[in-house]
């Protein structure tokens, strides 16, 4: 039974929590409404991967930027968590 103290995925899962819960509150009040608008429009899983495109070296993007693919910096479980903000009421 692993140690769940000394368990490197739980230290990937909270350095990659930590991550998505920063990057999503630095994502500008005009980038959340574009995105929201956007992503009403698309299938959920499509919607997870096209967060990941618009997000790249701490920043964000209204559009998504170039060469963009998958999940990005985010990783899935970034991109669900951001999704998942993104569908809760404005914030």
């Amino acid at each position: 039974m692993r140690d769940p103290i000394k368990d490197p995925l739980n230290d990937l899962a909270r350095r990659v929590s930590e991550c998505a819960q920063a990057a999503w509150s630095a994502m500008p009040d005009e980038v959340k409404f574009a995105m929201r608008k956007r992503l009403f429009q698309m299938n959920p899983i499509n919607a997870i991967k096209e967060v990941g495109t618009h997000y790249r070296d701490g920043a964000w993007s209204i559009t998504p930027y170039l060469g963009a693919s998958g999940f990005g910096e985010l990783s899935l479980m970034g991109c669900k968590f951001i999704h998942g903000k993104l569908c809760e009421r404005a914030d």
